[in-house]
């Protein structure tokens, strides 16, 4: 392998592992300068080159050939990594962010200045993931991709489901172990899905998702309820993220969502990530795995750096990087159009005819009911709740319904509604 330098912005927990991975076993690739925001700040691991806290120093050294960042967020991490471009010096991110929002410009400002940008650890961490799609399953058609991409929620619902834990609890002991950070925003409400989904959704169907487009949300509301209810029907709770081609358009979402009992995604316990993936020629794949922390996350940085320095000495190399991503934005289908079988739990007033009043209702919205059961909620209140499992449907049309059940006198509360995932629609 030829002498290849390096630059890295960052040095948190992910550059931790770089710094350990390449001091270990690649002598050849010379880390030249670490930029950093504290040069006070006392590391874990001491960096084996000089440590600024003037990242310009990293991207404007005419030695260093290849980027390294890891400093996460917007920004700076956009003028920086727009102006090592220009400068023609190729780039190795984990920034799920920063491509997610600004991906269409900066591939199209690297085709232009002829370098790669290199991103295998910007979604589900250690499990190779971005070179299956780009070059392992080159040769398919793309009709579908699921997956649980946030390992911090997985372990939270996990912990819900398994312990019986309220959401609270289950989160602190996330945040206690190190799994969720001070602030959980960005992994609970579903950003962190939404950035990696649209990556996902760049590879698969050729260009990347506005996040903003992206119907999301959470885990917060999800009833510990639920995950008794849900296993008793055959099924567990776990947050997806989905991007299909449903003929009438891709619709991509991220929402919690029950998953057969029989279906490997559901068997995908505490912080791992499990992406479903359909072409038309292999059919169904799966990869299961570590999806963040500082070795596994490292290991998909470096492996990055080790391709392309293998490919440096090559003439017009990059192209050979570059995945075919179009300029623009996705066009995605209209929120409603999302197609999917439900799960609903509602409390209603436990009179006679109320489950045929809803029956009634959903047949107006064009949703057919494949199971219904109700049960008291307590011996001493009068209300009842209702369980109930639809057929495939249009989430424009279960919303229709919801909103006519909402105005209902039967109706005390609508506790849950969450989709289910069925199998050829990802």
């Amino acid at each position: 392998m030829a002498r290849v330098v390096l630059g890295m912005l960052g040095f948190g927990t992910v550059g931790t592992g770089v710094v350990r991975l390449l001091s270990d076993r690649y002598q050849s690739l010379v880390l030249k300068k670490v930029a950093v925001r504290d040069t006070s700040k006392e590391r874990r691991v001491a960096a084996p080159c000089a440590v600024t806290d003037d990242p310009f120093a990293v991207v404007d050294d005419p030695e260093i050939e290849v980027v390294i960042e890891v400093m996460g967020g917007e920004q700076p991490a956009l003028e920086l990594i727009t102006r090592a471009i220009e400068r023609r010096k190729h780039i190795v991110t984990a920034n799920k962010e920063l491509l997610a929002k600004h991906g269409p410009d900066l591939f199209a400002l690297a085709r232009k200045r002829g370098v790669a940008i290199c991103f295998e650890a910007s979604v589900a961490g250690g499990i190779p993931l971005i070179a299956t799609m780009h070059k392992g399953l080159e040769a398919n058609k793309i009709s579908s991709l699921c997956g649980i991409l946030n390992g911090t929620t997985n372990f939270i619902l996990s912990s819900m489901e398994d312990r019986g834990e309220a959401f609270a609890d289950a989160l602190k002991k996330a945040q206690d172990l190190g799994f969720a950070e001070a602030d959980p925003t960005a992994d609970i409400e579903g950003y962190d899905v939404a950035y990696k989904l649209s990556i996902l959704t760049a590879l698969g169907f050729g260009r990347f998702a506005r996040t903003d487009n992206i119907a999301r949300s959470g885990i917060t509301k999800v009833d510990p309820k639920d995950f008794k209810t849900a296993n008793e029907f055959g099924y567990r709770i776990k947050l997806l993220g989905k991007a299909v081609n449903q003929g009438n358009g891709l619709c991509v979402r991220v929402e919690p969502t029950l998953v057969p009992l029989t279906h490997p995604l559901a068997a995908v316990s505490g912080s791992n990530n499990g992406i479903v993936v359909h072409g038309d020629a292999v059919g169904q794949i799966m990869m299961i795995g570590p999806g963040a922390g500082e070795m596994p996350t490292a290991s998909a940085v470096v492996g990055d750096v080790v391709n392309l320095s293998t490919a440096l000495q090559l003439p017009d190399f990059a192209s050979y990087f570059q995945a075919e991503i179009e300029d623009g934005w996705a066009e995605l289908a209209a929120e409603g159009d999302w197609q999917c079988p439900y799960y609903l739990r509602m409390v209603v007033r436990d009179h006679p005819g109320v489950i045929g009043q809803i029956g009634t209702i959903f047949g107006r919205h064009n949703l057919s009911i494949s199971s219904i059961v109700q049960r008291p909620v307590s011996e001493t209140e009068k209300n009842a709740s209702i369980i109930i499992i639809t057929h495939t449907g249009k989430s424009g049309d279960m919303t229709a319904a919801l909103n006519e059940i909402s105005s209902c006198e039967f109706l005390e509360n609508l506790a849950a509604c969450m989709p289910i995932y069925e199998a050829r629609h990802a």
